[in-house]
């Protein structure tokens, strides 16, 4: 993965505009003391508290958002884990509010006989920096899920294809006893109001669903209900969805692409358990930045989020372009509602302006 390109810096950006500012609004910039390119982040909104990881090291950075301040300590990571797109020694993170700590994927050295390639997930105590839980998975994901209100990471064997919970309340594992998705899904989130758990496959444009909140989970087995779902737009390539998030008000799949695809687009979930397909999708290709280029989609792992801002932008995601020069700020409500195209009901008409009527916003970085 690029991170900021090389930078060994995060940078804090007010985009409290939505999809309706936009420009520059990089508030402080948090430097690297340990030339550490700092490539992925989580957040503790409670007590603005950011936690960062590196693809290339297990150093880590604390951040106190409120008073502009970034500690730097060791996560004991080491090694990395292999996709097809490179390689990462933290390659995920993400704030468990349950017990006020972040939960990080790493390679686990101690593991052998792995399906695929032994991997780890493991928790940090915000306070203490200190790990107070780890569980050990044969096939990682590249950009594994997590339900924080079930307190389960959802990891789809990237080899293997089996569909698997952690559960970090007990330390539990659950695997399905045989291949679920087709190819290597790339990506995976969950909805966390239904706890449907959603994963694309890379190149094959096939969206599979779990329905982890009915789910069965006993003696390590995960028996679950599942769907799959052909995508189709003719603004679509074979890696345009790889990269995916979840917002779980409405209930909707933000897509990007990856190593340059210009595509983004939502996929609708089931609003209630039980569903296992999507009822709708639609695509769009980014508008060119400010500065006149066209967007490339970032790499490995992905350059994606959803977040939920009541006052500024109710359900928005973002992304990151590979160059991690410009930060996009879309509107996911305004994307679903968008006209579509004449020709193809799962494209959005080209001559819509997404930046003009406010589905879209660009923040210079």
């Amino acid at each position: 993965g690029m991170g900021r390109g090389g930078a060994q810096s995060v940078e804090q950006v007010d985009i409290s505009g939505g999809a309706t500012g936009g420009g520059s609004h990089v508030t402080h910039t948090y430097n690297s003391t340990k030339s550490v390119p700092y490539d992925e982040c989580s957040g503790d909104e409670k007590h603005l508290r950011v936690f960062c990881g590196s693809y290339s090291s297990g150093e880590m950075m604390d951040i106190d958002a409120s008073g502009l301040s970034g500690t730097e300590f060791s996560s004991g990571a080491s090694g990395s884990l292999s996709f097809s797109g490179g390689s990462c020694t933290i390659c995920a993170i993400a704030f468990d509010p349950l017990d006020t700590g972040f939960i990080i994927e790493d390679p686990n050295p101690a593991g052998s006989g792995c399906a695929a390639q032994c991997g780890q997930f493991q928790r940090i105590d915000e306070s203490s920096h200190s790990i107070n839980k780890s569980i050990a998975t044969g096939d990682p994901d590249e950009n594994p899920g997590y339900d924080y209100v079930k307190n389960w990471v959802f990891n789809p064997g990237y080899s293997t294809g089996v569909l698997q919970v952690l559960d970090f309340g007990t330390g539990n594992v659950f695997t399905t006893t045989s291949r679920v998705t087709g190819g290597d899904p790339d990506s995976a989130a969950v909805d966390v109001s239904t706890h449907v758990g959603e994963t694309p496959d890379e190149f094959d444009l096939v969206q599979y669903l779990a329905d982890l909140g009915t789910a069965t989970m006993s003696g390590g087995k995960l028996t679950v209900t599942t769907g799959s779902t052909t995508l189709t737009s003719s603004d679509l390539s074979s890696l345009s969805p790889d990269s995916s998030q979840v917002d779980s008000v409405l209930h909707v799949i933000f897509y990007t692409g990856e190593f340059g695809t210009q595509t983004l687009g939502f996929g609708q979930l089931p609003t209630t358990m039980s569903g296992t397909t999507l009822s709708d999708w639609a695509f769009a290709f980014f508008p060119n930045t400010p500065d006149g280029a066209a967007f490339s989609s970032g790499v490995d792992p992905h350059q994606a989020a959803t977040f939920n801002d009541p006052n500024n932008c109710p359900d928005c995601a973002l992304a990151v372009n590979s160059g991690t020069n410009w930060l996009a700020v879309v509107d996911l409500n305004k994307l679903i509602h968008a006209p579509r195209s004449k020709s193809d009901s799962h494209t959005i008409d080209p001559t819509y302006d997404l930046i003009k009527n406010h589905v879209l916003a660009y923040y210079k970085l």
